[in-house]
């Protein structure tokens, strides 16, 4: 199946209102916000838009907006939808309903909770997601430090690559380069290397050195304008220059680690730091928590501290 993602894809967040209902009139802005910084890709549904804390039918109705919005003039933009979970038969009607809209791609997490024991377990568990949606591109989401599934991705495509037809590759969430690199070099059943798109923002430069071609992550929502300049820094030679976007990434990451840690994780945060650019997504869901008003003010002296919003 020919189908490949370069550049940066951005993990959305996912809008929510302050009773805790998700928030679709917002992704309009959001959409619009993404398209002017450069973004061509998103990735909808996944760690950073809270998928597992989410209905499925709140799914399926985020996956609708934003594959409508996807189509208006001058706002066009590839949907790549994650549909795992904790409920296999809730993981293969979302992937049934990524077909039906036109989804440009399905991913999906291992078997959450009840985890697979081998990975031929799990080879079968993605051959039967796949199926469900026989003519879209299919990706893994290997993100071993939440999922705890950690299979060495090589052998999951080797073993996968006559059995899914499907298959374009793996959101490579993991910060093992080595790992990352035989993945990179691996083919398909038809000759043809996967695409396999890096998802450590903070570290996303290394990986385009050794090869990586495509990236999803959080932070291209907040500063892809340091990221288009990084790739192009690379593109050029121009090591150094591209290494200094690299650190502001790095800086971005750290700060909100550290007041993301205060409210279940950096999600909190950085949905903070989106409001600030305008786009109003409201607060995480519970269980994370939002971020204290002091917290807010304390996190966004930080970035601008260091420089963020200049970048």
């Amino acid at each position: 199946m020919s189908f490949s993602v370069e550049g940066f894809v951005a993990a959305t967040f996912t809008p929510f209102k302050d009773n805790g209902d998700v928030n679709l009139d917002a992704i309009d802005q959001y959409q619009e916000f993404l398209v002017q910084q450069g973004i061509q890709h998103v990735y909808i549904n996944g760690t950073t838009g809270e998928g597992t804390s989410l209905t499925t039918d709140e799914r399926k109705l985020i996956a609708e907006k934003w594959k409508e919005l996807s189509l208006l003039p001058g706002r066009y933009m590839k949907v790549l939808i994650q549909v795992g979970g904790t409920s296999f038969k809730e993981t293969c009607q979302l992937a049934e309903h990524a077909a039906s809209i036109g989804a440009d791609a399905i991913s999906t997490l291992a078997p959450l909770y009840l985890l697979p024991q081998n990975i031929d377990e799990l080879v079968d568990f993605c051959r039967q997601v796949a199926a469900r949606a026989p003519s879209v591109p299919f990706y893994y989401y290997h993100i071993p430090d939440r999922t705890g599934v950690r299979f060495d991705m090589e052998q999951f495509l080797v073993r996968s690559r006559h059995v899914i037809p499907t298959l374009r590759g793996v959101k490579f969430s993991s910060k093992d380069l080595y790992e990352g690199s035989r993945c990179l070099r691996t083919s398909d059943a038809q000759g043809n290397l996967f695409d396999i798109l890096f998802g450590c923002d903070e570290q996303v430069m290394s990986a385009f050195v050794i090869g990586f071609k495509g990236a999803i992550g959080s932070t291209y929502s907040l500063m892809a304008g340091t990221y288009h300049k990084l790739k192009d820094a690379l593109s050029n030679g121009q090591i150094q220059e591209a290494r200094t976007f690299q650190y502001r990434s790095v800086d971005l990451v750290k700060v909100c680690c550290e007041f993301g840690g205060q409210a279940g994780g950096i999600i909190p945060a950085m949905k903070v730091v989106l409001s600030k650019l305008g786009v109003d997504i409201g607060p995480p869901r519970f269980p994370m928590r939002p971020l204290s008003d002091a917290h807010q003010a304390d996190l966004l002296g930080r970035l601008a501290e260091i420089g963020f919003f200049h970048w």
